[in-house]
């Protein structure tokens, strides 16, 4: 069984709530992405710490539609 990690947004719209799965765009197995979130109104940064020489930052976006979330960027860092 693969276990790839996932980040799930809720967005309370009118009398219904509207949420959305996040994934890495690179998943791999047991690679942590959602270890660490944090989000503003329009944006969300997912944290993976996918080995213990390597943690990225998956960078995730939205316009006006509070559905649409978009991978925006990734950042990768070799950690010392």
């Amino acid at each position: 069984m693969c276990r790839l990690g996932s980040a799930y947004v809720f967005v309370a719209s009118g009398k219904s709530t509207i949420f959305r799965r996040l994934t890495a765009k690179d998943a791999t197995a047991r690679n942590g992405f959602g270890s660490y979130v944090t989000a503003d109104d329009s944006t969300i940064v997912v944290g993976s710490g996918e080995d213990a020489t390597t943690s990225s930052a998956y960078i995730f976006g939205r316009g006006s539609d509070v559905s649409l979330w978009h991978d925006l960027k990734t950042i990768t860092l070799e950690n010392p």
